[in-house]
């Protein structure tokens, strides 16, 4: 991570004998400096193989930012998932333009009979940067989307108390359908961020690099330097195919700034 120290005050107090020196240091970061373009047609995407952190089974959030260059693929456009061939898929993530709908879906025991599906009435716009997340909560099968921060939607229930634990790779933008790779995202997509909990963003959190990784996180992939690292220590990096590149459209920029206070006693 890169970052600059500004120091703002020095300050030196006298109080019976015992100096005290204040030093108070702003740690500025360099945050959200590129996104992710893929493209439908070629397509382009990238994946991680298989991974015990990412094939999670019960609790899930999923948060992301994407901007659509189209929407009018015909089909659904892939967030992120662990989807595939029949038989050995887990989770899915994305937009259908045909029928203008968000959606999550699952599957229970891998198949593509036994699935439940999330599905929201949601249109859109091409250029314009949004935050799209849900939270699956396993235990009651319900499931909530947000939109840049706040509830989109009614809370869906009667989904599935489980995710199949398939062997599909983690693909940001595809498909990957046992290596066919289809359903592809037209767009820029950024700051992707999946969580084995039930985890809700809100406006100030969709716009922080800098919050720190908690536990529950499985994999954070900021998207930034023209790298593909995850920022967990479960070092899931992504894998490109197909030639996406980096863009420095971005849908937030502002620096995260940290204060820290240091005091020495003599």
């Amino acid at each position: 991570m890169k970052y600059k120290n500004i120091v703002r005050g020095i300050g030196l107090i006298i109080i019976l004998g015992v100096v005290i020196f204040s030093l108070v240091v702003n740690q500025v970061f360099a945050i959200n400096t590129n996104s992710l373009d893929l493209e439908h047609d070629t397509p382009s995407f990238a994946i991680k193989t298989d991974t015990a952190s990412l094939s999670i089974t019960g609790d899930l959030s999923i948060w992301n930012w994407i901007k659509f260059e189209s929407v009018t693929t015909g089909g659904n456009q892939m967030f992120a998932n662990k989807w595939g061939v029949a038989g050995n898929i887990s989770y899915f993530f994305g937009y259908d333009d045909s029928n203008d709908l968000l959606r999550f879906l699952i599957s229970a025991d891998g198949s593509g009979t036994n699935n439940t599906s999330a599905d929201l009435a949601w249109e859109p716009n091409t250029g314009t940067w949004y935050h799209v997340a849900f939270a699956y909560d396993a235990s009651a099968g319900t499931v909530q989307f947000y939109l840049d921060g706040s509830t989109f939607g009614s809370l869906f229930s009667s989904q599935h108390n489980s995710i199949y634990d398939s062997n599909q790779p983690f693909a940001l933008g595809i498909n990957y359908n046992g290596g066919t790779s289809v359903q592809g995202l037209d767009g820029k997509i950024d700051d992707v961020r999946v969580y084995d909990a039930i985890v809700a963003p809100t406006p100030s959190t969709i716009i922080q690099e800098t919050i720190g990784v908690a536990a529950d996180i499985q994999g954070y992939w900021k998207l930034n330097d023209d790298n593909y690292v995850d920022q967990t220590a479960n070092n899931n990096d992504l894998t490109p195919t197909g030639s996406p590149v980096f863009s420095v459209d971005v849908p937030f920029v502002d620096a995260d700034t940290n204060t820290t206070n240091f005091f020495a006693f003599f």
